[in-house]
């Protein structure tokens, strides 16, 4: 579409006031194509998936779509990855996202969010607590960034898939994300930095967080149990002495 598609697609986009899906992405849509595309959002109040991914929208196309995110009420899936959004753009999108009272999944990875901004992202997030998914990855967030995003989990009780993947968090950003996320028990999917569990020499039949978020339990029909460090990956112990396989582990409340 680009800027000059945008003249045309806004008008027509108020008159679908029952639309429910919305797909933009890959549409080179710019700064200039969101003071079109933005006044035009905020009349489909009836969305419920939004998609404005890759479209170089920069943080002066945030403060055109901004306003219209606000009167998206229904909003469930919001993506907005690969716009370069920045801690400037952030700080209009985070008072709107803190309006999408229904939205479970959201997807703000490689916007330059650095530091400053996922901080005001992580702020919106504490009234956010429907959110399922959620990837904030490559985005720098650093250290500072990690935890403040780490503060706002605790809101995130339903939450299911997590990727804070390449953030250049540190040792003491990845510790405190991780302890955050051992009372989150319907977490399924989770990416920090990749790393492969190699070990076990049969099926896998059972993983668990330790409580303090620190380490992993791995459960195999190799008739052993393995112990992980969660933040590098590397072999702590194994325990054997079963006779066949071992479905399901837990762990103490202390974490022994």
């Amino acid at each position: 579409l680009g800027p000059e598609g945008c003249q045309f697609i806004g008008p027509a986009l108020t008159c679908l006031a029952l639309l429910t899906q919305l797909n933009l992405s890959n549409n080179k849509l710019g700064p200039e194509g969101c003071q079109f595309i933005g006044p035009a959002i905020a009349c489909l109040t009836s969305l419920t998936k939004l998609d404005l991914s890759n479209n170089q929208l920069g943080p002066e196309g945030c403060q055109f779509v901004s306003p219209a995110l606000a009167c998206l009420a229904l909003l469930a899936q919001l993506n907005f990855s690969n716009n370069q959004l920045g801690p400037e753009g952030c700080q209009f999108i985070g008072p709107a996202l803190t309006c999408l009272t229904s939205l479970t999944q959201l997807d703000l990875s490689s916007c330059g969010l650095e530091a400053a901004g996922g901080t005001t992202v992580a702020c919106a997030l504490k009234q956010m607590s429907k959110v399922t998914n959620l990837n904030l990855g490559s985005n720098m967030l650093r250290l500072e960034g990690g935890q403040a995003v780490a503060s706002s989990l605790v809101h995130l009780q339903y939450l299911t898939s997590l990727n804070l993947r390449n953030n250049k968090m540190g040792f003491d950003g990845y510790t405190v994300i991780i302890r955050c996320l051992g009372q989150h028990s319907h977490l399924n999917d989770f990416w920090l930095e990749k790393f492969t569990l190699n070990g076990h020499s049969n099926s896998v039949t059972c993983v668990t967080w330790s409580p303090d978020g620190t380490k992993l339990g791995s459960a195999s029909a190799d008739t052993t149990v393995k112990i992980w460090n969660a933040l590098s990956g590397e072999l702590i112990m194994t325990l054997e002495g079963h006779s066949d396989w071992v479905v399901g582990l837990d762990w103490s409340p202390d974490g022994t």
